[in-house]
């Protein structure tokens, strides 16, 4: 990638495409920018993205879940559970459980389990 960037010295590629030159953007995200050599980062403009609240975490757990045909009282437990007692902060762990949990009992039971396996 850095060939690539280093030939090109801009943001974007120009890109051959059936016969047409078409511009190829490339987004690169990353949870930390440090093991990322330096000429290399300096081609990319870096978003820094804030965690997310726990007001925010609940709704977009809720959605995700009820997607997956959870109710939403045990999809709020769910992502309380996630939040405070496996401190994490990743919409996966949430899908996880409320693929597992049938009940709110459940729901305890399995964040335990997840718990105990880190």
């Amino acid at each position: 990638m850095l060939q690539l960037f280093c030939a090109n010295k801009s943001k974007n590629v120009l890109y051959k495409y059936d016969s047409q030159w078409v511009i190829l953007w490339i987004f690169v995200p990353a949870n930390s920018i440090e093991k990322i050599i330096e000429p290399l980062l300096s081609r990319f403009v870096v978003l820094d993205i804030p965690e997310y609240t726990f007001e925010q975490f609940r709704e977009i757990a809720i959605s995700r879940l009820t997607k997956e045909k959870v109710g939403k009282d045990v999809a709020f437990v769910i992502a309380e559970r996630v939040w405070s007692e496996l401190g994490s902060r990743d919409i996966r762990d949430v899908v996880k459980v409320g693929r597992l949990a049938s009940s709110i009992q459940v729901v305890s039971y399995i964040v335990g389990v997840m718990k105990n396996t880190e």
